[in-house]
């Protein structure tokens, strides 16, 4: 998976909804030979709420933003922006996406899945009931599609497929656990050095890039953190959650533990220093 040193690299890290990622992300972003991408593909999946809270200029139509990122998933270098100030620094154009944006509710892709060869593509996951549960807490009408294990699994096959090896995967609970030591293996995949200053930043976080999620809830532990530090996961009840969710809890568990199967998972050392907190959920 390692990234060329001749033009600035597109990598998509693939997750499911609250795995931790725009924490994992957050150091992306800090990183002066990378061009963090927030959730670009959030407006295949969900056009009309953010067309309203955030426009995207000279777009008009849900087709016209389809063709946009068709464009741009074929195109990564249409991502940079003319004005960065390290543009010529660049190694890396970081995008964290959802799996489920890519497809419509019935499963059939949004755009051409042949869009994506331009793209590396990492996981990212995290155990079921903890993402499912947290889920539960910022929108508790959230719909299997939304939960996005399927959409993952899917995407993960197409990846195992495209490159003939395992992509690399990333688990939040291993990252949580030891976030230099997981960062250290997932930037060595990619042949960048890891720097842990980027693991920590100044709160309150405001960048541009998590705007198009501004108006909502999804990024309120982020905004207010300073960084990701070692915790192990609390013990989770999960027996007040509705049923429904329980029942996607047991759903999502076989697709969970196949991309979790992959030769290529981050396996950090575990501390038996960490904190038995969870900040950022």
């Amino acid at each position: 998976m390692e990234i060329s040193s001749e033009k600035p690299e597109a990598l998509m890290l693939q997750c499911v909804p609250r795995c931790v990622s725009t924490a994992f992300g957050m150091y992306f972003m800090g990183r002066p030979d990378t061009h963090y991408v927030h959730e670009r593909l959030a407006r295949l999946q969900h056009f009309e709420e953010l067309q309203h809270h955030s426009p995207e200029p000279k777009i008009k139509t849900a087709a016209d933003m389809r063709n946009l990122i068709a464009a741009e998933l074929q195109h990564p270098e249409l991502l940079l922006p003319t004005d960065h100030p390290s543009i010529d620094a660049l190694r890396l154009i970081f995008r964290k996406e959802m799996s489920y944006y890519l497809f419509a509710g019935n499963g059939k892709p949004i755009v051409p899945l042949s869009a994506l060869h331009n793209h590396q593509h990492a996981f990212m996951t995290r155990d079921p009931a903890r993402a499912l549960a947290s889920h539960y807490q910022k929108d508790n009408q959230f719909t299997w599609h939304e939960a996005g294990y399927e959409s993952q699994v899917r995407m993960y096959r197409w990846a195992q497929q495209e490159t003939g090896e395992d992509p690399v995967v990333v688990d939040a609970g291993d990252f949580t656990a030891n976030p230099d030591d997981t960062m250290s293996q997932f930037c060595s995949h990619l042949g960048l050095r890891h720097d842990s200053a980027y693991l920590e930043w100044e709160p309150p976080v405001d960048a541009k890039e998590l705007k198009i999620w501004a108006h909502g809830k999804w990024h309120k532990e982020v905004e207010k953190s300073t960084g990701i530090h070692k915790s192990h996961e609390k013990k989770l009840d999960i027996t007040a959650l509705p049923q429904r969710v329980i029942n996607m809890i047991e759903r999502a568990r076989d697709l969970y533990e196949e991309v979790l199967s992959s030769s290529n998972r981050i396996r950090p050392k575990t501390s038996a220093k960490a904190a038995p907190s969870e900040s950022i959920v």
